[in-house]
């Protein structure tokens, strides 16, 4: 007589691979929930990055908008806020200015290093400013407050960016 064999699993080895496919899920899950912060932090830095190249043609091409001569044109930093602005300074009350939102609540702005928190770009040559040349004064860092995350953006006295 030929005995059957039972086949199968234990409950030890249904435990271990129920543990390992949780483990699995729970790192999953933690990457997917940050992904939208992520995504707005990065939407929001290259936003900026093009207004600020906005505002420099503006200035290389004389654009005399408003105010009718030819001006230089720059960009003010608040805490999460920005204004693109006409003229050597930013005034708060200024005719042409047109303030943006960072675009998610968790979003910042942090070591804004240009002088006055603005960045301004000269009318013709497009080159900032009274521009420091040293890593000091040459920055903005955009942060999430959710994920710790940080894009910092760097300009050279050319308007050219750098992010890391």
């Amino acid at each position: 007589m030929m005995m059957k064999k039972n086949s199968g699993f234990t409950i030890t080895e249904l435990m271990i691979v129920i543990g390992i496919i949780s483990i699995l899920f729970g790192l999953s899950w933690i990457n997917f929930t940050s992904l939208p912060s992520r995504a707005s932090l990065q939407t929001d830095s290259v936003a900026l990055i093009n207004d600020l190249k906005s505002q420099q043609m503006l200035a290389m091409t004389g654009d005399t908008g408003v105010g009718g001569t030819e001006s230089n044109y720059g960009v003010h930093f608040e805490t999460t806020t920005y204004t693109l602005f006409k003229g050597n300074t930013y005034t708060l009350d200024g005719a042409g200015n047109f303030p943006i939102e960072l675009g998610n609540a968790n979003l910042s702005f942090i070591n804004v290093t240009f002088p006055n928190s603005s960045v301004v770009f000269k009318k013709g040559s497009g080159e900032i400013l009274d521009y420091i040349d040293d890593q000091k004064h040459d920055s903005v860092t955009i942060t999430d407050s959710l994920t710790g995350t940080t894009k910092t953006i760097r300009l050279n006295i050319y308007g050219a960016t750098y992010t890391y």
